[in-house]
C-alpha cells in the first residue's frame, strides 16, 4: 500500500494541529475561560449533537418516520430525562409509523 504526498501532507497537517490543540489545552493550566467564553462553551454538546443529528433526519422517503421519532424522543428527554427511554421512544415511533405507512 502506497500513501500520496497529498494524502501525507494531509495526515501530517491533521496531526500537527491535533496535537498544537491539546498543547495549547494544557498551556492554559488552571486559568478560568472569560464569563462570555464560559456561556459560549456551554452550548458546544448541544451543537456538536445537533449537527450530527440534523443531516440524518432529511433522508429522502424517511422524512416523516424520522422526524416523527425525533419529536417523540424529544420530548421523552425533556419530559424524563432518561437517555434510554428516549432511545426507545424514538425506535418505536420510527417503527410504528413505517408499519403504518407500509414501508
Amino acid at each position: 500500500m502506497t500513501v500520496s504526498t497529498d494524502h501525507l501532507a494531509l495526515i501530517l497537517t491533521l496531526a500537527a494541529l491535533i496535537y498544537l490543540t491539546r498543547i495549547a489545552g494544557l498551556l492554559l493550566g488552571a486559568r478560568q475561560a472569560p464569563p462570555a467564553v464560559a456561556r459560549a462553551l456551554h452550548y458546544v454538546p448541544l451543537a456538536a449533537f445537533a449537527a450530527l443529528i440534523v443531516p440524518g433526519l432529511a433522508v429522502p422517503g424517511e422524512i416523516v418516520p424520522r422526524l416523527a421519532a425525533a419529536a417523540g424522543a424529544g420530548m421523552v428527554a425533556l419530559r424524563f430525562g432518561k437517555l434510554w427511554a428516549a432511545q426507545l421512544v424514538g425506535m418505536a415511533v420510527s417503527w410504528a409509523v413505517r408499519a403504518a405507512a407500509g414501508s
